[in-house]
């Protein structure tokens, strides 16, 4: 009886698994070589900026993390809300209890948001932008506005411009002003322009840096505006990052 025969695998058949091979190989290099390519972070001590260089994936992972973080906090804040403006209220008064000015003898540390959010404490605009990042999350077009009064240099107020329909309204954390009739109801800023007393009596009189509070609405149509909420959040921030990426000069301008 002849000894039994074992059947060789083919010339094609034994390429084609070397060639499997050595895809998955490369894709697995490049993938790890994607992964580990150097990027840059920033962040600053008292608005002196320094650069460190970090694994893309690092960043990445960072990234995400965050996302999920302030869309969860933004469902825990506004949770039980009745409406919009529920909403922006119970945003206001979560930003106003936790989120205190930095005190005097501490470094202002300019680094994200959520930062400031767990140390509790931040400058001006980061308050400002603490209460525009929850407001964009919870599903509201944000702005950060920079208010300078004529005639003043070096003195401003940092407020929050949240576009609501057709109006936008001015909360400033800050200070625990925000702007409503006497129905409740939250005043557009052109009707604020318009009536520069419901500024007064909203802001109860209070002199901000040596200045009476109303008038830092005066030069508001003027003022430095602020969008970076949406760049907080992954898709569009990814898509942002992308279109960088395939037009650097686009980016750059």
């Amino acid at each position: 009886m002849p000894p039994p025969t074992t059947k060789t695998p083919s010339l094609s058949g034994a390429r084609r698994t070397l060639l499997r091979n050595v895809l998955v190989l490369g894709l697995v290099t490049a993938v790890v070589a994607i992964a580990t390519w150097p990027v840059t972070t920033r962040s600053g001590v008292n608005y002196v900026w320094s650069s460190q260089q970090i694994p893309l994936y690092e960043k990445f992972v960072d990234f995400l993390s965050r996302d999920l973080q302030l869309r969860r906090m933004a469902h825990e804040v506004t949770a039980g809300a009745v409406n919009r403006q529920d909403k922006l209220l119970r945003i206001f008064t979560w930003v106003t209890t936790h989120i205190r000015p930095a005190p005097p003898d501490v470094p202002i540390m300019d680094d994200h948001v959520l930062h400031v959010m767990i140390r509790g404490y931040g400058a001006d605009d980061q308050i400002a932008e603490v209460f525009a990042v929850l407001a964009g999350y919870a599903g509201f077009h944000v702005r950060v506005a920079r208010l300078e009064p004529p005639g003043h240099r070096n003195v401003f107020l940092m407020v929050a411009l949240v576009e609501d329909s057709a109006d936008t309204y001015v909360f400033d954390p800050r200070n625990h002003v925000v702007f409503r009739d006497e129905h409740g109801r939250f005043v557009d800023v052109n009707q604020l322009i318009r009536n520069p007393e419901l500024i007064a009596a909203s802001a109860s009189g209070r002199i901000v840096r040596g200045v009476p509070y109303e008038q830092y609405f005066l030069g508001v149509q003027d003022a430095k505006v602020f969008s970076r909420v949406e760049a907080q959040k992954f898709w569009p921030r990814l898509k942002q990052e992308l279109e960088q990426a395939l037009n650097p000069r686009h980016g750059s301008g």
